[in-house]
């Protein structure tokens, strides 16, 4: 039986004792009458909860509208974990203009919560100009403004308006927080490639604000929810967006891996098992064969929109344009699609348009997209699934008055779409000719005595489920299974290998584990499935974490951690010297140069300079390395640092791991941020401290050296990959200026 809303809040009060204000956030009558204790000359107060962000146990954010004294009024309140009083003083000295109650944030210390009135915001500093008409017309360097029309508002991440003069709408005022800035700025660059897309205006890098050209028209939401029939204009949109996913990039574009959708995934089951435990056994399934689906596919290489759906869909008497432009990336043309249907049925469960209308309604959109781009069907559902996922939080989020059965109705549609497509075996998962133990891997009714077994679990102990996570068809293969026993559910990953088991990397495994080495622990081999299982354990991968204000803090760990690995870890029986390097360097660079005849010259010039550098590398110390190591390779779980993946592990100069971190994190600078420069500080607290544990006096040098070898890597790598293949020449000129090949290059 389906909880109701109140009942399932009561829940999460019971349930989340760190968060003592959390329901009196929870219930609109309850805050109002704090405030008006507070402040005893407010008057009349009425509150509507329309938003709310929650971390469990962490924090919660809940934003309002309402009406004092007759007047409309905005608000957001936010609560901290009881150790967390210092934001609350923080919240209290920070910068603030007068709200229509009085104070711009009001401090309720004893239940440990801020409430901010509109314009003041504790991410967005910014908004407090908009309310005053001179600030607005320097913030936007719009002169004449009358005034502003809210579009969007999440508190503390974005803020969207339209700009009003007296002769009609100027522009469309977008403010962002601090941390994603330089991102923004990055994808309005690529924005500007696409004239479909919204163009800046007007660029206020110390405020954070764009203001972006005014475009007159209707969303497809406004057309659908006006009872009009919208098949031409969604037929459009189809077709504008094949041309987009078809749109040839010259700046950095993300790319969303299979990896990185699962972690969004999983983050995303996380918060809906925590929303609604009883949930649980009809979810599961639903996001481990979603998740084994996606491993199947290639990243793709569409220019995606990324945040597809009828609201962002503009109908002018020109055409159609695309609004937002915050989550383009590369990926699959399926995804775009698959989000703007799932809308479709999420508005469907809001009681916006109704379920009769659906098939229609996407196939408008298909039949356009069709004209110029292709897709695959079984496919399209499961991005549609993957989708509605995406979105199970959303009734939650959005104060739908009955949250709970909105979110169960979502999963059973999401059960529903799935039959179909992944009930056939061959659809959901790889079939390898040369592993078949994959597929009784893969079967837990199957594999589940011998994985119990070999990991000796407590004699109630039940294989609840599997999924797919790496597959390398004719090589090797990762799974993730879920125990549940007495204790409670754990994950176990589990390496098969097309060969057999690879003893060799789970005695390591196990000899590792004993020594200071932070790794997974070994639990246990499983030779008739060519598999050794160790512990899945949690974090955020190094990019993540290396990418936000305390990444130097981190990188300072990781050498640590690293150091430890060539320090404790066992002679290995393979050697790996400077001459194997660079054979493997000149294999790659000639497949290469067959790729691009037309770079022949260059790749040469790259290959004889990196051959260069052998002399300077030879006699270095040795010891065990990891030979694969970069910020994949790296789980960061607090002050905790877990190493990963060592399937390449071997007896080599220990400058060669620093290196190729160092190379990954300028690759990744390079095709991201158009520049080598994004890991700086990062780069230089990682090698200082690495020096520093080693005291090794050359290793500096000898890192940096490794590292242009990496980086001459990096140009095959690039030319290999579809995704990559843009930002190859970019790798490529790189590496002619620090190689001293191309003595003319600026890089930007």
């Amino acid at each position: 039986m389906t909880p109701s809303s109140s009942s399932a809040d009561a829940e999460l009060l019971r349930r989340d004792r760190e968060l003592p204000a959390l329901g009196v956030l929870l219930s609109p009558e309850e805050l109002a009458a704090e405030i008006r204790r507070a402040l005893p000359q407010t008057g009349e107060l009425t509150l509507k909860r329309d938003y709310i962000r929650y971390k469990p146990g962490m924090s919660c954010l809940v934003g309002y509208t309402g009406q004092h004294n007759g007047e409309p009024l905005s608000c957001y309140a936010k609560t901290y974990h009881e150790s967390a009083a210092v934001k609350l003083e923080k919240a209290a000295e920070r910068k603030q203009i007068e709200g229509p109650l009085g104070p711009g944030v009001l401090i309720l210390p004893q239940r440990k919560l801020a409430v901010s009135f509109f314009p003041n915001d504790k991410e967005l500093h910014s908004l407090r100009r908009v309310a005053d008409p001179a600030s607005l017309a320097q913030l936007s360097k719009e002169s004449d403004l009358v005034g502003f029309s809210t579009l969007a508002y999440k508190p503390e991440r974005r803020f969207v308006a339209r700009l009003d003069g007296a002769d009609g709408p100027r522009g469309v005022l977008k403010l962002y927080k601090r941390s994603t800035w330089q991102r923004t700025l990055a994808q309005a660059k690529l924005a500007a490639e696409v004239c479909f897309l919204p163009q800046v205006a007007c660029i206020r890098e110390h405020r954070h604000a764009l203001v972006m050209t005014w475009k007159p028209g209707r969303t497809l939401t406004e057309i659908l929810l006006s009872g009009e029939t919208p098949g031409a204009p969604l037929k459009a949109a189809g077709e504008r967006l094949a041309e987009l996913h078809a749109h040839p990039t010259v700046n950095p574009v993300e790319i969303r891996s299979a990896h990185k959708m699962q972690g969004r995934l999983e983050a995303g089951f996380d918060t809906l098992s925590w929303l609604l435990p009883a949930f649980g056994p009809l979810a599961r399934p639903l996001w481990d064969a979603v998740q084994s689906a996606l491993t199947t596919l290639d990243a793709g290489s569409d220019l995606l929109h990324g945040d597809f759906y009828s609201n962002q869909v503009l109908v002018t008497d020109e055409g159609v344009a695309l609004l937002d432009f915050d989550e383009l990336h590369l990926g699959r043309g399926e995804s775009d699609l698959g989000l703007f249907i799932a809308h479709l049925e999420y508005e469907v469960l809001r009681g916006r348009i109704e379920a009769r209308a659906v098939p229609a309604l996407t196939e408008a959109l298909l039949a356009g997209y069709r004209k110029s781009g292709d897709y695959d069907e079984d496919m399209l559902r499961v991005y549609t699934v993957l989708g509605l996922l995406e979105l199970a939080h959303r009734p939650f989020r959005d104060c739908l008055p009955d949250w709970p059965e909105a979110t169960r109705r979502l999963l059973e549609r999401s059960r529903w779409l799935l039959r179909s497509t992944l009930g056939r075996p061959a659809k959901a998962m790889a079939r390898d000719a040369a592993m078949p133990c994959l597929d009784e891997a893969l079967n837990s009714l199957r594999c589940e005595p011998a994985l119990l077994a070999a990991m000796g679990a407590p004699a109630d102990a039940r294989l609840t489920s599997c999924r797919l996570l790496q597959h390398k068809p004719g090589r090797r293969a990762v799974i993730e299974y879920r125990i549940e026993d007495t204790q409670g559910e754990r994950r176990i990953i589990g390496k098969c290998r097309a060969k057999g088991l690879d003893t060799r990397t789970w005695k390591l495994m196990e000899h590792l584990s004993a020594a200071p080495v932070a790794v997974p622990r070994p639990l246990g081999t499983v030779p008739s499935l060519g598999m050794w299982l160790q512990e899945k354990v949690s974090g955020k991968t190094a990019w993540e974490v290396l990418s936000d204000p305390r990444g130097i803090e981190a990188a300072r760990r990781i050498a640590e951690s690293l150091f430890s690995l060539h320090r404790a870890g066992p002679e290995p029986e393979r050697s790996h010297r400077i001459d194997n390097e660079l054979a493997i360097l000149a294999e790659r660079l000639k497949e290469a140069s067959k790729v691009k005849p037309d770079w022949e010259s260059r790749i040469r010039n790259i290959a004889e300079a990196c051959n260069n550098l052998r002399g300077k590398l030879a006699g270095r110390p040795k010891t065990g390395i990891h030979r694969d190591f970069y910020p994949d390779q790296v789980l960061c779980d607090g002050a905790s640092v877990w190493l990963l993946d060592f399937d390449l592990y071997c007896l080599g100069d220990p400058a060669l791991d620093v290196g190729n971190f160092v190379a990954h994190l300028q690759e990744h600078s390079l095709r991201n941020l158009g520049h080598p420069n994004g890991f700086v500080a990062v780069q230089q607290a990682f090698i200082e401290r690495y020096r520093e544990v080693s005291a090794d006096p050359g290793l500096p040098e000898a890192a940096d050296l490794y590292r242009r070898l990496t980086l001459a890597r990096h140009i095959a790598i690039a030319l290999q990959l579809p995704e990559r293949r843009p930002f190859a020449e970019r790798v490529l000129d790189f590496c002619e200026a620090e190689l001293g090949t191309h003595h003319d290059l600026v890089v930007s």
